[in-house]
């Protein structure tokens, strides 16, 4: 494979996280608004249950895509910016996974707000660091 093939390649990969990522912040927030709205009491528990595993998988399945991504063969050119990139999306992850255990685990509301701020803050890092280190004029 010549460089420029490897190239071509590695962003074409990016850009398929970028387009993974923008589904699956999508479905997280459907998933917190849904829970969210579900109403206390037994009633409501098998569904709350259900919606934590269906989250649970879809958390395991963007883990699975950015292990995936890690692994892939980099130009040179991109080696700190992919570094950078893998290490913002799994921050984004563990964001995600601990606002799930607090919803879950039904912490107090602002301990949920508060990490619900901290996801948003690991998309914006994701954004900033998609916008510098590829030169994206804007990233989703």
């Amino acid at each position: 494979m010549t460089q420029i093939d490897l190239q071509r390649r590695y962003l074409q990969c990016v850009t398929f996280m970028i387009t993974k990522l923008k589904m699956y912040v999508q479905g997280f927030r459907d998933y917190y608004q849904h829970y969210q709205a579900l109403p206390t009491g037994k009633a409501a528990d098998a569904e709350r249950q259900a919606l934590a595993v269906n989250f649970q998988r879809s958390l395991m399945n963007f883990k699975k895509l950015i292990h995936r991504f890690q692994a892939l063969e980099v130009p040179v050119q991109y080696q700190q910016q992919h570094k950078l990139l893998v290490s913002l999306y799994q921050n984004y992850v563990t964001s995600l996974t601990t606002l799930a255990a607090a919803l879950t685990d039904q912490k107090e509301t602002a301990s949920v707000e508060a990490l619900q701020q901290r996801c948003q803050q690991s998309l914006v890092q994701i954004r900033t660091g998609l916008t510098t280190a590829y030169q994206l004029k804007q990233a989703f």
